[in-house]
């Protein structure tokens, strides 16, 4: 499976916290879906306080 890297920014109190996650997953939409999944457990977030700015792929590495 590729592995994604994901750059956005979280609601940390007052302000945006920038954050950058790499995951493997199927496609960009099941790595977004996991993204969203895990600040929420991790952090108790919203999905409306995050932001995800920009999702690639390298295909070129895979586990």
């Amino acid at each position: 499976m590729p592995i994604f890297s994901i750059q956005g920014r979280f609601r940390a109190g007052i302000r945006w916290a920038p954050f950058k996650v790499e995951m493997e997953a199927q496609n960009s939409e099941l790595a977004i879906e996991h993204c969203y999944s895990n600040f929420g457990s991790q952090h108790r977030l919203k999905r409306r306080q995050i932001i995800i700015e920009e999702v690639s792929s390298d295909e070129s590495i895979q586990s």
